[in-house]
């Protein structure tokens, strides 16, 4: 392989805007956890009738990375999820 010029890319994380995203984020904002997990199994995952698959994915995402302890500072904390399944019984990738 012969390489004569090489160009530079941005990373992902340098090219976030969240002026880019605002609308859709907004959106959100005003759902409720129900509708995010019905959003998702429409348009994103095509696993239907399975709520709390959606929910518990939900809540591992948006687990905080640390909770603040009076006198104790912050410890770090954090849910782990683990999806455990025949092949074909709806588990996401």
């Amino acid at each position: 392989m012969l390489v004569d010029t090489v160009e530079r890319l941005e990373e992902d994380y340098q090219g976030f805007s969240v002026d880019k995203y605002r609308p859709s984020l907004e959106k959100l904002r005003e759902m409720t956890p129900q509708e995010i997990a019905d959003d998702l199994a429409m348009h994103v995952t095509r696993i239907y009738e399975r709520p709390d698959l959606h929910l518990g994915v939900l809540m591992v995402l948006c687990s905080p990375l640390g909770f603040d302890f009076p006198g104790e500072g912050q410890i770090r904390g954090w849910l782990t999820a683990i999806i455990v399944g025949d092949t074909g019984t709806a588990k996401p990738r």
